[in-house]
């Protein structure tokens, strides 16, 4: 009995951890830029990471992720004020996004 109450406490516990997985968003840690900056260049590189196995957008547009879920990509700025949006989503479809807003001053 007492094998028995074991064995359905830790599966219990086991799936718990597999929804719990399942339902969440991927992880998304952008290094640079640091939002709000100001620079005074026609461009600035994105560098962050991500959960293995996601894919990540920047703009709108899917840049390649390396094996250990980092990425790093140029993006063109013009002059004024630039949103950059960078979106993770997992293989089931969660997301997570930052917004950065960035000056180019000439």
């Amino acid at each position: 009995n007492l094998l028995f109450f074991l064995l359905v406490i830790f599966l219990i516990i086991y799936f718990s951890f597999q929804v719990y997985f399942l339902l969440k968003p991927p992880e998304l840690v952008v290094l640079s830029p640091k939002d709000g900056i100001i620079v005074n260049e026609n461009s600035l590189v994105v560098v962050g990471y991500t959960d293995s196995g996601s894919s990540v957008y920047v703009n709108g547009n899917e840049i390649p992720v390396k094996v250990d879920g980092s990425f790093s990509v140029s993006v063109p700025l013009k002059d004024g004020l630039n949103q950059i949006i960078i979106k993770t989503k997992n293989k089931f479809g969660k997301e997570r996004v930052i917004k950065k807003v960035v000056l180019m001053q000439k």
